[in-house]
């Protein structure tokens, strides 16, 4: 929950050494977001925690297919409070993939008030042709951004669990992400995905090069995100185990 300013970082660790210390012991059963808050944040607590993700909803995000070529996507928060989601070192990467692929395009959805350095980090890297800020978008506009794509990109330093990347995989898309948090959890390396270190634009670099000039892979990583998802991320699943939870613990 840290944000990278003193005075919020103080008051949560205050929180969480102290209200929600007691509230955690009180439970009887804790319901986490991700396998990696389950062992690494809440690992004192494991006898009495499960692990319930957010879902998806496949009426929404679903595959359609269009005819893109060398889109990646990154969708995620702009605040300077978000910068540990890593999109620096996604420029960077666009900077070193245009060198082999000029017509890289890059579709950054998000707002925040990082978004001036984000734009003059484009500039200095000579790339603002390759990428396109479109703000915040919702619903079908969303949705059409990740069916356009060719590949979507979690570059993050730090992350509980990963939800755009789901989004993604239920479009049949393949993703990339980094190898911290809760990422792993959700991409099966060289399965449905790439997973490379953190703060690593070269590395970066090679993964989204060898999606985008590889179709193939491309679509077989697709197709097996979009099953991991139908089998164990869609909202009916996660609705279904919070109540067999309910009736077990709390209704006998």
């Amino acid at each position: 929950m840290l944000k990278g300013k003193l005075l919020e970082d103080l008051l949560i660790k205050f929180y969480e050494s102290s209200i929600l210390k007691v509230t955690l012991k009180k439970a009887k059963k804790i319901i986490c977001s991700s396998d990696f808050i389950r062992f690494d944040f809440l690992k004192d607590y494991t006898k009495k925690t499960i692990t319930i993700t957010p879902g998806v909803d496949i009426n929404r995000f679903k595959h359609k297919i269009v005819n893109s070529k060398n889109k990646i996507l990154f969708v995620g928060g702009l605040k300077e409070a978000e910068k540990y989601k890593g999109l620096e070192y996604l420029l960077s990467a666009v900077n070193i993939i245009k060198k082999n692929i000029k017509d890289v395009k890059l579709t950054v959805v998000g707002e925040g008030d990082y978004i001036i350095y984000y734009k003059k980090l484009c500039k200095d890297l000579e790339i603002e042709r390759n990428v396109e800020f479109k703000g915040r978008l919702i619903d079908r506009k969303l949705v059409e951004q990740y069916q356009k794509s060719n590949v979507s990109v979690l570059p993050s330093l730090s992350e509980s669990f990963g939800i755009v990347l789901l989004e993604a995989m239920a479009c049949k898309k393949p993703v990339i992400g980094s190898n911290v948090g809760g990422i792993p959890y959700v991409i099966d390396n060289e399965q449905n995905g790439l997973l490379v270190p953190p703060k690593d634009p070269q590395a970066l670099a090679d993964a989204i090069i060898k999606i985008l000039t590889n179709p193939q892979l491309a679509k077989e990583m697709g197709e097996e995100g979009y099953e991991k998802v139908m089998k164990n991320f869609t909202w009916e699943k996660q609705i279904n185990t919070t109540k067999e939870l309910i009736e077990k613990e709390f209704l006998k």
